[in-house]
């Protein structure tokens, strides 16, 4: 499949009218491809399938379908190296883009990873998320 894993962020453009942006790095990838149905039928997305690269198990695209079966939005992910600390390269997310279908609407994420920032692994449990996500402060 083609894929993107060495855009620099933000740098593509979409003329009006094109669906993807033409002037990007793709690049073939190889791909693992994964149908989720959710066993409730009270979720947004009745059904979604995933494309992820198979080195690093990255999502680059997925697909969502609507109760109709039809397709509903397209995602893309873009990424760029990013150079760690210890000067090891890993691919980061630095954008994606949503396309509706059905409203011709289109969404365009820019974002950031950031690795080895010295953060106590006491942050990431079970008690602190939901600390968080209950209103309460960390210390």
């Amino acid at each position: 499949m083609l894929g993107n894993f060495s855009q620099p962020p933000g740098s593509y453009h979409r003329k009006p009218g094109d669906y993807l942006p033409i002037d990007t790095s793709w690049e073939v990838v190889n791909a693992l491809v994964l149908e989720r149905t959710p066993k409730s039928s009270s979720g947004c997305y009745p059904r979604k399938v995933i494309y992820l690269d198979t080195s690093t198990l990255e999502i680059f695209w997925d697909q969502s379908f609507d109760s109709d079966g039809r397709l509903w939005k397209e995602r893309w992910i873009f990424w760029a190296p990013v150079k760690l600390v210890d000067g090891q390269e890993v691919p980061s997310n630095t954008s994606s883009m949503i396309v509706n279908l059905k409203n011709g609407r289109v969404s365009i994420m820019n974002s950031a990873r950031a690795y080895n920032n010295g953060y106590r692994p006491s942050l990431f449990t079970l008690e602190t998320l939901q600390t968080v996500m209950r209103g309460g402060a960390l210390r």
